[in-house]
Order: C-alpha cells, then structure tokens, then sequence
C-alpha cells in the first residue's frame, strides 16, 4: 500500500503550513540600505545629507508603514502556526480512527487462529471460551515443565539487611519510584476508608502495609515467604510512627487459598504479583469471595508482553518462577466468572516516557499528543493499572470518601427546641437541639481515632459573627442515624467570662473532615446575651 502523502492530506497541509510560517518569519524584517559615494568631498557630503534625509522620511513615513505590515505579517504568521497545529491534531485523530477501523475489521482467512480460539480483541469470543482454552491462553508463553517450588527456595535466602532498609527497591534502585508511581495511581481508587480492613496480596517486605496504614487502614500482609514475612515483622516493630490503632497483621499463606474468611475484606492491593500466580482464575475467585460486596481490588502489573522479556525468561529458566503477560481481557474474562461486576482501566505512562522538551515539544497540545501517540502503544503494553469491584453495593456512611459525600448528600436538618437567652458569666446553660438526617449518607455515631463520624458542633461568635471558639464540648449521637431518622440532644454552654452579646453558632460537624455548612446544610444561629454575676 502506497504511503505517500496525499497533497492535500493533513500531513502534508501541516508540513506546508509550517515551511509558509517559516518564509514569514525570516520576511518579517529587512536591512535599512546605507547610502555612500565614491566622490571626494561632496560626495560624502551629499551621502550625508541623504542619509539624514532617509532616516526623517523613515522614522516620519516608512516606520508607522513597516510597523503596521509586521503587525499584520505576525498575525497571518499566527494564524498559519495554529493551522499547523489544529492540522497536525486533525492528523492524529485520523490516525486514531484508522487504527480503530483496522482492529475492527475480521482477520484475514487462514491467519493461523485455531478452532476455539479468540483472533483480535474480540471479548464476547473470549467470554464463550470453556476454562481450558483461556487457561492455555494464559500459561501460552511459559516455558514447558515449569516448577515453582524452586521459587519458594529463593524466598527463603532474601537478604535481611535490604529487605529491612530498602523495602522497596531491594533488588534494583529504580524499581522503587515505578512502585510508588503505581501506588499512586491505584491507592486513589481503592475507595479506601479510615479503619478498613485491606489484605496487601504477597505484599514480601510490606510496604505497601505501611503506606495503608499511614492513611489509618487495618492491614493483613500475605505472602508464603516466612523469612520475608519475619524481616517485615522487624522493620514495623522499630517504626514508632505507625499507627497502633490499625495494626500490620503479616500471615503466611497461598494466594489461591486465602486463610481467610467470606466477606472479611474491605479491598485488595496486588502489587506485582498476579503474574507470578499459577492460576489467574482460582486467584480472583479467592479475591471476589473474601472482599465485601461493592468492594475493590486494585493491580499493579507488568502488562501483555512480561513474559518475552529476557529478565522474565532468565527468572522462569534458573529459579521457576512464574513470570505471566497480564492480558486485560482475560483479567475481564475470570472476572466476570468469578464474581466481579466491573472493572476499570488506568492508562497512565509512567513519568519518565512522557518527558517532553520545552518549548519544543511540549508547549503545544499537538506536541503532547504526537509524543503520547508514539509512547502509548509501548507504555500501556508494559503497565497494567486496573481495579475490579464485587459485585453489590457498599454502605454510603460519614466515614465514605468525600466523593460519596457530594454523590450521595451529606447533609442535615437543626431545630433549636429549646434556649437561654441571658446567663451570667461562669454560669451553665442546657439548649435543646434536634437533628435530622436529610441526606443519602448514614451517620455514624461511635467515635474513631481518625474521625468520620458525625457529632453536634458549637461555635462561640461576637455579635459581627466572627467565631471566636469552635472547640465547645460537642454533644454525641445516641446512634447512627439512616437517611430520614432524627435525635434530640442536651446542648450543655458554659457562659464566656467577659459580659456581652455573643452568637452562638449549631452546625453539625463529620468529625476530621468537614463542617456540614460547608457541604450546604444551613448551621442554627441564636443570641446569647452574658450579664455580669
């Protein structure tokens, strides 16, 4: 097929744009002539007097003209750079739909596909695959007689002092930055909530354990490896920074035999690990039974083509262990067999394949969009980020996300039943409050060392409303309250000491994240006036 461009193509529109841009710029300006003779005396004189005459006529006439065309030169020249632009953009989407109308089109007659099997991106084929076909597509790129019992044995002499010092990059220094890039991705969709109880799958030296447990998650660390699982053990012991309250809980055990119960799990991080499993399906089928329904896994993997890699093939040959391509299709396929109702995919390159020279190739959204368009098919071969969710739903309650918050509403009602309006100063005064859950989001009421639940707030005002205490003791719920129930509260006000009209301000608050004023709910507002003793 004929790849020359077209003349009227937008390939070759842009590369023409680009030369006429180029021709104004260097017409933009011309060199001022200087005028000389070769006669003695009155020769010069008369250069002289012409030069004088040029620069009045040019600076008076010439000038305001050649200004007013370089004004208009640099507008056409503009004008023709973001042509080149839109045009260069217009060729990529072009590019774009021709590449989707290729992976469209049948394959051709005799392409090697055999009976049973899926040609192209074809999921609906895949989902009509029996378990053996996608099994054999799986283990496709394994070399034959694999045993991963040599790869227990590796396990057991990892070096104590990395492991301990360097949990995540023990092995190669640049490894760590493309863990933590991949947790930044992935920890965002967890949908993880303080207090959660989240399973790090063959989590080795923990790490990932101790950045959940940083955003106040209960962690479960599983890995078979009880060297590795003893050598986090010590770093955790010696780190007084983690938090007490959500213990790391390491526990040796088979990832496709979780020792752990039905429903248990409020998500799963896997990082690295699934292409090492030696069942893709038996592992998400031990996931989808352990987590809580509308609960999420989320994956780190090394994408579709792991396995051809001469360090993947070098692992699998000396010490058997399983080194897999992550196929997000068959990823999609168990998941849909084994209970998962959605999956997600996150195409992001890591930093260093999108580096791009400013200006040059970074300043324009047609520079972004060429460089990502030659960087995507490799970057997004090699990553894989993604989360499966069971299916169900979770409970929307105070301690959610606050995406959950805005989706669902977390809003209430106050109805002052009851005040004082004068006190002396010292003196102790009981308001009568009721509540009212108006929103979608249940409220809960027992206290949790890193918040999210909701509790009677109180601030002291002056009389223009600037609040001078938002520290008052805060009544608690007699319970959770569900979207539409409602409590009455005892309000006890200690008086402030100095005399004076004060404003006392009612506004509920989700404790450690935000006052519900700020979400829309209306606070209460009342007078109090305090009177000396």
């Amino acid at each position: 097929m004929d790849r020359t461009p077209h003349p009227r193509s937008p390939e070759a529109l842009a590369r023409q744009l680009q030369e006429c841009s180029a021709g104004l710029n260097a017409a933009r300006s011309a060199p001022e002539p200087q005028a000389g003779s070769t006669v003695p005396v009155l020769g010069a004189l008369f250069a002289f007097f012409r030069r004088v005459a040029n620069r009045l006529a040019t600076r008076w006439y010439v000038a305001p003209i050649v200004a007013q065309q370089e004004r208009f030169n640099a507008q056409v020249t503009a004008a023709y750079d973001e042509l080149a632009a839109a045009s260069t953009d217009h060729q990529w989407r072009l590019a774009e739909v021709e590449r989707r109308l290729q992976d469209l089109a049948p394959p051709p007659a005799g392409d090697g596909a055999q009976p049973g099997e899926c040609a192209g991106d074809d999921i609906a084929a895949l989902l009509r695959l029996p378990p053996e076909a996608l099994q054999a597509r799986e283990n496709a790129d394994l070399p034959p007689g694999l045993d991963s019992r040599h790869e227990r044995e590796v396990a057991e002499i990892h070096d104590v002092a990395l492991s301990i010092r360097h949990p995540l990059s023990w092995k190669q220094a640049d490894f760590g930055w493309h863990y933590l890039f991949n947790m930044a991705v992935l920890g965002p969709m967890l949908n993880g909530r303080p207090g959660d109880l989240v399973l790090d799958f063959a989590g080795g030296s923990g790490w990932v354990s101790e950045f959940l447990n940083r955003f106040g998650m209960r962690t479960i660390l599983l890995d078979y490896g009880e060297p590795v699982l003893r050598n986090s053990r010590q770093r955790f012991a010696a780190d007084c920074r983690l938090e007490a309250d959500f213990p790391i809980l390491p526990v040796c055990g088979d990832g496709m035999r979780l020792p752990l119960a039905d429903e248990s799990l409020d998500g799963i991080v896997c990082m690295n690990a699934l292409h090492h499993m030696p069942s893709y399906e038996a592992t998400l089928r031990e996931m989808a039974r352990v987590l809580k329904p509308g609960c999420r896994a989320v994956f780190g993997e090394p994408g579709e083509s792991h396995a051809a890699t001469p360090r993947s093939q070098a692992a699998m040959r000396e010490h058997g262990v399983y080194e897999k391509n992550v196929s997000l299709d068959l990823v999609y396929c168990y998941a849909q067999r084994c209970g998962f109702a959605r999956m997600w995919r996150y195409p992001y390159l890591y930093p260093p394949q999108m580096e791009l020279s400013f200006p040059e190739a970074g300043r324009t959204p047609a520079g972004v969009l060429e460089h990502l368009r030659a960087a995507l098919p490799d970057g997004l071969a090699n990553l894989a980020l993604f989360a499966l969710q069971k299916e169900g739903a979770r409970p929307v309650d105070s301690n959610a996300p606050p995406a959950e918050w805005v989706r669902h509403g977390l809003q209430g009602e106050i109805t002052l039943l009851h005040s004082t309006a004068t006190a002396p100063t010292g003196s102790t005064l009981v308001d009568r409050v009721r509540v009212r859950n108006t929103g979608g989001v249940t409220w809960l009421a027992a206290a949790r060392p890193l918040g999210g639940y909701v509790q009677l707030g109180l601030k002291l005002c002056d009389e223009q409303g600037h609040v001078l205490s938002d520290t008052l003791p805060r009544p608690a719920l007699p319970g959770d309250l569900l979207p539409g129930d409602e409590a009455e509260l005892d309000v006890p006000i200690q008086a402030p000491a100095t005399p004076g009209t004060y404003l006392l301000k009612y506004d509920l608050v989700n404790e450690w994240r935000s006052w519900f004023e700020v979400l829309g709910s209306r606070p209460v507002l009342r007078e109090l006036v305090v009177t000396p003793e």
